[in-house]
């Protein structure tokens, strides 16, 4: 049932895509899962939020054993939202400051573009233009 079999549909997917059908799915599957992932961590911070707003008062009580004033915590409940926008940016900031810090350099593309630059100009030159 699963064989590549010449001229089959499977096998010119393969072909077209360069993935077999199973490969394709689960690839449209990564897609769909990081949204719905997305989506449900989205969901799950509202639910929070609404339920930290309306038992505001009980949130607050169990907190004062703790030494949180009345006042702190009415705070921080109500700008939940920015906190959360505020450390989804500082995540952002962090995962690009390490993409950019552990980047490796890769010498055989700079040896590459180096030559297609030198063919360019000698190509360039041989049409007239002076560089």
């Amino acid at each position: 049932a699963g064989a590549n079999i010449p001229g089959s549909s499977s096998s010119l997917e393969k072909k077209a895509t360069g993935h077999s059908g199973s490969q394709t799915l689960f690839l449209a599957m990564t897609f769909l899962l990081r949204y719905q992932i997305f989506l449900a961590y989205g969901l799950a911070f509202v639910a929070l939020w609404q339920a930290a707003l309306k038992e505001e008062e009980a949130l607050t009580n169990a907190l004062a054993p703790l030494g949180m004033k009345e006042t702190h915590v009415s705070v921080f409940v109500q700008l939940m939202p920015i906190w959360a926008i505020v450390a989804l940016g500082l995540y952002g900031v962090t995962s690009i400051g390490y993409g950019v810090a552990t980047f490796s350099d890769c010498p055989d593309a700079a040896k590459e573009i180096d030559r297609q630059v030198k063919e360019a100009k000698v190509a360039l030159e041989k049409k007239g233009v002076k560089l």
